[in-house]
């Protein structure tokens, strides 16, 4: 018996989101909001017997053992017979004393027959690592238990079916096998003397049968009322011939039984189970049948209809319109698109449950809602996931008999409307990741069933809902992200005795909780503080035994107490971008964690050995030294992700710190030494992400990397490589970024490197590499940034830059991999998300850009001996964002077409040989914040509209033959913030990489872990008026971007 089916139910695999990861026979459950994990026993090892033992031994081995002087007892068995003959001796007293004592187990006759089946014939205890003998009794929860029992109970009572055993009369039947039962229907006796005179033939599989043996077959079933076939594999081989027959068929299960798209060839026929209630096809792909909508709308008797994953395509069918009896309808995680239908309020009316979710492409407005007045039993509306908008209805409040209401990750806005405190059955609600505004409504705390409340990631402000408190039944409360303003004291929750999950990160809130304050929770699992303005631990905690899962990043505390290791089931800990100081303790190898983020802090001293099960460990951007234990691997065995970057760690990479299960390894900013092992990523077969930057390795690339058939980040820049590019790298087609920046590598650029298409950042600046640039890199179509800038490259730019779609498109918004989301509703996830920070040239400096966005478009070929003129096509690239072609030996006019690339913010054509005037075309580029077309052969007047208003002197300086030069400094600053961010232009090289470039991007800024933890601090994509804006704004986020980076140190 699976246990796992005893605690969830037969369903339990498909529609709960269960995760399990059968290496370390962990079940992770999401029901209700609430995530569960269902851990093994831990191994135990009996305790030792220190009493006498008994061994059976052969009877020389015991002579001997008795010449030796020992004293045993030995038991001798008798033949029946001899006992018998023997029945008058008397048995020896201490044997007689011993069976009146077991008298109880001993019977004096063996039964004629088996024990009798019980339901659960047989025990298992759950000890790690113990096989399951058998299969689970029954697949189906007590309940269809029952049905089925009640079912089988009217066909033996009509005398349709018979018990599965050997009948004297010589009855022929027929058998309807499954994995769960075996009904055996009797045929009619005309159809058994029909068969009297037919010849004997060769078994036949079902598909060979004869359309007259059949069509007999569907007669037999005809009278046929439940049938549940779910959950089989019937590979594609099975099919119920004439199920158009099946006329009194109420109830139909087909859900996840492998192939049975055969069975709706003939879609027509499932009109003829007029007497069909209950249809459900859910995990059956029927993709391929673009007629389903008619065959279903005909059901006119159905009341549930469930086609949960089925692939469906297209609009919602107007056929199901004439559904009229329908009471529940679940077309939830398939490809429907277009609008939700006009007619669809009416079919609401008589429903119990709507569930349309993760069909993300079906819109419409969501005014349909409520609009028939009264709704007397529809409890469950989900809608989340899907591009439905506008207004929550104010209707709403018509159905009173609503209990769960999901509309997370959609697009409607607009305010809560006040009507939703007509709703005093709603138990669950989700508006998670909307845009809506204004403020909670106080009124939302006489909802006194609400049990479930997440209205996370919204454009809400205001202060926090005193109201909460009234809600004495929660247990889930999400108020993340949504600009809560004011203080809270954790004194408003007295009330909330069942609450296990409470979220307030990442707002405008400054929380207070009292050292001597005691905690009401019964069972408080999850605690959310992120960014509260707290400046320790809440003391609290050390009594909350059933604490999971603990987010305190973003605040001030500088101390870990030493309670936090022991807590007993706290296996999620977030301290990141702290002021913690001070050491960890040397071994962690106790914890429970499972994921334990202390990045940005400021710890010292040596690493502590890991967790004994941790899948993710962050101790970047610290100050922990001394060098990385050989042995680490050891403590890695179930590792996803460990990242050790930016710290002070020294010495060489030992083999072990990559693990078979490994995702992401980081170990960059530190001053590892030594040659790369050439072994490193032998065992790691799952790797995505390896940060080896800024150290100072030696040697070559490894060939052996080729077999990364994973990786997508490849960063080796910073070093002291040398060598050439392997060939064997072709092999690594998920290659998504590759930086091989500012190491001695040389050679040519590897034409193969165009057949890596899903390449979206290339980076070899700062090598030796010479020759010409290969067209082949120009072809790849998902390419963002491209930095082949201080090489030795030669020859003309190649010329098929509309190549470069990614690039060229300005409207592609196709986020990278860096840049997804989890839809996991926790801070917490092992869907692991590394944070690329990649250094670009950007506007006359440096930049150090945290997160590669999908509008962060740059070329920078500057620092070559490159030749030819600026390609007409460059100005077809109306996505890129910077350009830089400096420090090259470009000659000819600056192309006209430059002033098509209306995206561009930064320019740079300075130390060329460029001649003639400047393009009035230019002045088109409205979000030109940097130019510099210095120390070149331009002549005629600098332009003076559009942003060239806002250049000096400096941008146009080395141009003799130019007039029209505004006079200026040779510095340009911007101290709109109220700080200096100067950028100084170096005609003579590279500019200065000081912390003041070292600015970060600011949109999108990933502030928390750099797995997950996610503030939206900008705006990724903003309407042209917005823009400008948007600009002034990234002087001041950059203050609070540099200062979370740097650790506030």
């Amino acid at each position: 018996m699976d246990v796992c089916q005893i605690l969830l139910g037969k369903p339990w695999q498909y529609d709960r989101q269960v995760q399990h990861d059968g290496q370390n026979n962990v079940y992770v459950i999401e029901k209700g909001g609430v995530s569960y994990t269902l851990n093994p026993l831990k191994q135990y090892v009996s305790a030792s017997h220190e009493g006498p033992s008994v061994v059976v031994v052969k009877e020389k081995e015991f002579i001997k053992k008795l010449e030796e002087g020992e004293f045993g007892y030995t038991i001798v068995g008798k033949p029946i017979s001899e006992a018998i003959d023997n029945d008058n001796k008397e048995v020896p007293k201490e044997v007689q004393t011993l069976l009146d004592k077991y008298e109880g187990i001993v019977v004096k006759e063996l039964p004629d027959s088996l024990p009798p089946i019980c339901d659960v014939s047989h025990h298992i205890d759950l000890i790690l690592g113990a096989s399951l003998p058998n299969k689970a009794t029954y697949k189906m929860t007590p309940q269809q238990n029952e049905e089925i029992k009640k079912r089988v109970q009217e066909f033996l009572d009509k005398g349709l079916v018979d018990e599965l055993s050997e009948k004297s009369d010589g009855t022929n039947r027929s058998e309807l096998e499954n994995d769960e039962e075996k009904l055996v229907f009797i045929e009619p006796e005309a159809q058994k003397n029909d068969k009297k005179n037919e010849p004997e033939r060769g078994a036949q599989s079902v598909n060979e049968e004869s359309d007259e043996e059949q069509q007999q077959e569907g007669t037999t079933l005809e009278p046929l009322e439940y049938l549940d076939l779910s959950e089989n594999l019937f590979n594609g081989n099975f099919t119920l011939p004439y199920y158009g027959k099946l006329k009194s068929l109420t109830f139909l299960d087909l859900s996840f039984a492998g192939y049975v798209n055969d069975f709706f060839v003939n879609l027509e026929s499932l009109s003829n189970l007029v007497s069909l209630e209950f249809l459900s096809l859910d995990g059956v792909n029927i993709s391929v049948n673009k007629r389903w909508g008619e065959a279903v709308g005909s059901l006119s008797n159905l009341q549930q209809l469930h086609m949960f994953s089925c692939g469906l395509r297209g609009t919602i069918p107007n056929s199901l319109l004439n559904l009229t009896t329908l009471l529940h309808l679940n077309l939830s995680s398939n490809y429907l698109s277009g609008q939700i239908p006009a007619w669809f309020v009416n079919v609401t009316v008589h429903l119990i449950s709507l569930d349309l979710s993760k069909n993300e492409n079906l819109g419409g407005d969501i005014s349909f809602i409520g609009q028939k007045g009264s709704y007397p039993s529809l409890t469950t509306i989900d809608l989340s996931h899907t591009a439905v908008k506008g207004h929550i209805p104010s209707a709403i409040g018509n159905i009173s008999s609503l209990e769960s209401l999901a509309l997370k990750y959609t697009n409607i806005e607009g305010e809560i409307p006040l009507s939703i405190v007509n709703l005093s059955n709603l138990v669950h609600l989700d508006l998670f990741h909307n845009k809506l505004t204004g403020i909670i409504p106080p009124s939302l705390g006489s909802l006194s069933s609400l049990s479930y409340l997440d209205l996370g990631y919204n454009l809400l402000n205001g202060a926090f809902p005193s109201t909460v408190s009234d809600l004495v039944n929660l247990r889930i409360l999400y108020l993340d992200s949504i600009n809560l303003t004011g203080s809270i004291s954790f004194s408003l929750f007295d009330n909330l005795t069942r609450l296990e999950f409470l979220v307030l990160s990442f707002n405008h809130l400054s929380v207070s909780i009292d050292s001597t304050w005691i905690a009401p929770f019964e069972k408080l699992s999850f605690l959310g503080l992120g960014s509260c303005r707290l400046d320790r631990v809440p003391p609290f905690l050390a009594k909350q035994y059933d604490l999971e899962q603990l987010d305190l990043s973003l605040n001030s505390v500088k101390n870990i107490p030493s309670w936090i290791w022991k807590l007993p089931n706290l296996d999620k800990l977030n301290l990141s971008c702290n002021q913690l100081t001070g050491s960890l303790p040397s071994s962690l190898t106790s914890t429970a964690f499972l994921y334990l983020d202390l990045h940005n802090n400021s710890l010292q001293g040596a690493l502590p050995v890991p967790p004994a099960g941790v899948k993710v460990l962050d101790l970047s951007m610290n100050q922990f030294n001394g060098s990385i234990p050989t042995d680490i691997g050891e403590h890695l065995q179930h590792a996803l992700f460990f990242s050790l970057s930016r710290n002070n760690l020294s010495a060489a990479i030992p083999d072990s710190v990559c693990t078979s299960s490994l995702q992401v390894l980081g170990l960059s900013n530190n001053m590892l030494s030594g040659m790369i092992p050439p072994h490193l990523t032998r065992n790691c077969s799952f790797l995505r992400v390896l940060d080896l930057a800024e150290n100072h390795l030696e040697g070559k690339i490894p060939a052996e990397w080729g077999n990364l058939k994973e990786i997508n980040t490849l960063k080796l820049a910073g070093n002291q490589l040398r060598g050439v590019i392997p060939s064997s790298m072709l092999k690594c087609q998920s290659l998504q970024v590759l930086d091989l920046g500012n190491n001695n590598l040389e050679g040519t650029i590897p034409h193969w490197i165009g057949n890596l298409s899903q390449l979206h950042v290339l980076i070899l600046r700062s090598n030796k590499f010479q020759g010409s640039i290969p067209p082949q890199v120009i072809d790849l179509p998902n390419l963002q940034i491209l930095d082949l800038s201080s090489n030795h490259l030669s020859g003309p730019i190649p010329n098929n830059l509309t190549n470069l779609l990614a690039i060229v498109n300005a409207s592609q918004s196709n986020p990278n991999h860096m840049e997804q989301h989890t839809s996991e509703k926790t801070v917490f996830t092992i869907n692991t998300v590394y944070t690329n920070n990649i250094a670009i040239s950007w506007k006359g400096g440096h930049a150090e850009f945290l997160k590669v966005l999908f509008i962060l478009k740059c070329i920078d070929l500057s620092n070559n001996n490159l030749s030819g003129s600026i390609p007409l096509k460059m100005g077809s690239l109306q996505g890129l964002i910077t350009l830089n072609l400096s420090k090259n030996h470009l000659s000819g006019r600056i192309p006209k077409t430059l002033g098509g690339m209306d995206q561009l913010e930064s320019l740079d054509l300075s130390l060329n040989r460029l001649h003639g005037e400047i393009p009035l075309e230019l002045q088109l580029l409205s979000y030109l914040q940097f130019l510099n077309l210095s120390y070149n052969m331009l002549d005629g007047k600098v332009p003076r509209g559009g942003q060239f208003l806002t250049f000096g002197e400096s941008s146009y300086i080395g141009n003799p033959k130019l007039s029209g030069i505004p006079f200026s400094n040779t510095t340009v600053c911007n101290n709109s913030s109220g700080y200096d961010n100067c950028t100084s232009i170096d005609t003579g090289g590279e500019a200065d990489n000081s912390d003041a470039d070292m600015i970060g991007w600011a949109v999108g800024l990933g502030l928390g872990s750099s797995l997950g933890f996610s503030i939206v601090i900008g705006i990724l994509t903003f309407k042209k008026r917005m823009r400008k804006r948007a600009f002034n704004l990234y002087d001041s986020i950059i203050l609070a971007v540099d200062r979370c980076m740097r650790g506030n140190r």
